[in-house]
């Protein structure tokens, strides 16, 4: 069962808007292309990772997607954290 479903990343809105609305030719552009690829594909990685853990018992797993978490100082992202009383 997923607890807690994945947002789009602010990331990818952030860069697909400024593509919308810097103009044609802005020097930025190319690199802007090349960060919201990536975070694109880092996105249907873990959406293939999702298709998987559609297929596990939902009874048995609790499934929670994209959260922050705090340790001291240091925050740190976790995409899927996969809970069960098997390990």
């Amino acid at each position: 069962m997923i607890i807690k479903h994945r947002n789009k990343s602010l990331k990818i809105s952030i860069n697909e808007a400024l593509l919308r609305r810097l103009p044609h030719g802005h020097p930025k552009i190319p690199r802007i292309h090349q960060d919201l690829a990536m975070s694109k594909a880092g996105l249907r990685g873990e959406e293939e990772t999702d298709y998987h853990l559609r297929l596990l018992p939902e009874k048995d797993f609790y499934i929670i997607q994209g959260i922050r978490l705090q340790d001291k100082e240091t925050i740190f992202q976790i995409d899927t954290l996969l809970l069960s009383p098997f390990f």
